[in-house]
């Protein structure tokens, strides 16, 4: 019998392409497993580098929100200081009053302008 027609040879070639294609899904595993890790690396330093920018730019836009509010605060105190300053220096303001002319007048007025003046007034009260 030759030895090319023994099963035992063939099953020895068998086995040895059998542990020779398994070395090679393992070791081709293994690389593209380092592969993959590389490449997730890379995906998460990219999304490291776009999460630093949004937060770089909402401390941007809460520090401008800031500091226009301060503006709005200081011109408040100003425009509020004022108004007392002068409220201080009149203090005929609180005297106001309308004659008996003037009450008559006012009671004769038609109905519809208060409500017009009062709705729109209420309107630019926050």
């Amino acid at each position: 019998m030759s030895l090319l027609l023994s099963p035992y040879t063939w099953l020895g070639i068998v086995l040895i392409g059998l542990s020779l294609l398994g070395t090679g899904f393992y070791y081709g595993a293994k690389f593209e497993k380092g592969e993959q890790a590389r490449k997730d690396r890379g995906d998460q330093v990219q999304l490291d580098i776009e999460r630093d920018k949004r937060e770089k730019l909402t401390r941007e836009i809460a520090t401008d929100f800031e500091v226009r509010r301060e503006k709005v605060r200081t011109v408040y105190i100003k425009i509020k200081d004022d108004a007392d300053e002068n409220i201080n220096q009149n203090p005929d303001y609180g005297q106001c009053g309308l004659d008996a002319d003037g009450l008559r007048l006012y009671n004769q007025r038609p109905v519809e302008i208060e409500t017009v003046s009062a709705a729109s007034f209420n309107n630019g009260v926050p």
